[in-house]
């Protein structure tokens, strides 16, 4: 009996890489998903928490706060200012409890036209027009969110260098799922020294969206400004329009 066992455990991880597809089947498992979600995309309610830090060129704390609001309508398409329902901004000693306009509150102002800049920054979606610029490589089978997954390296084509992302993506082994996302500019303009946005992903409904999403920017033009600015995102209570 203790034979068997052992024979058992030595088998069970051999057994679990035999029923792994191809990368490359699994890769159009993952891209038919990404498109059947897209075509049949629809509009979504959520909640959103968004919490910012903005250091100076010595990490020294300038600025902290908190947005807190209701996304209604969400689309692929859409842009924040056309969903935002509801919205607050606290200040990082502000009370959470409040229950007051946007506009009584100590929180940092918006400037005009910065609700589209912000909307810029969002994750792109893996589409056909994405994937047609940039390369996918299998990289390795590994575990995430409990699950067996395949990780990806993404880059530019050879004829894409000045194209948008590189990073790593992961897929779930047997559906296909998208379960997370890590990108960074291929290149980077002048004064961006770095950047880098990530995500994970759950199911909702026939969709995978982001549950959460952080991104970190650096930017610096010597003499003229340094900041580096750090941002988490969370969204919860999911809800199909339809």
């Amino acid at each position: 009996m203790k034979r068997l066992l052992i024979i058992s455990c030595l088998l069970l991880p051999l057994l679990a890489l035999a029923e792994d597809p191809s990368p490359g089947d699994l890769l159009v498992t993952a891209f038919e998903r990404i498109d059947h979600d897209l075509e049949n995309f629809h509009p979504y309610t959520f909640l959103y928490d968004v919490h910012t830090w903005v250091r100076d060129g010595d990490d020294e704390l300038e600025e902290e706060y908190v947005e807190r609001g209701r996304i209604k309508g969400f689309t692929p398409d859409s842009t924040m200012s056309e969903v935002i329902e509801e919205k607050k901004i606290f200040s990082k000693d502000e009370d959470d409890s409040k229950d007051e306009d946007e506009s009584k509150h100590k929180g940092r102002p918006k400037e005009d036209g910065e609700e589209d800049e912000e909307a810029g920054a969002e994750l792109p979606e893996l589409d056909t027009e994405f994937r047609e610029k940039h390369e996918f490589r299998f990289d390795e089978w590994t575990e995430r969110q409990g699950k067996r997954v395949a990780k990806y390296k993404i880059r530019p084509k050879k004829n894409k260098k000045n194209e948008y992302w590189k990073g790593h993506v992961w897929f779930g082994s047997q559906k296909g799922e998208l379960l997370a996302l890590d990108l960074e500019p291929a290149k980077r303009p002048f004064g961006l020294k770095a950047m880098r946005i990530a995500a994970e992903y759950e199911p909702v409904g026939e969709r995978d969206l982001p549950y959460l999403m952080d991104m970190d920017v650096e930017v610096k033009i010597p003499i003229i400004v340094h900041k580096k600015i750090r941002v988490e995102m969370r969204f919860t209570e999911f809800e199909n329009l339809d």
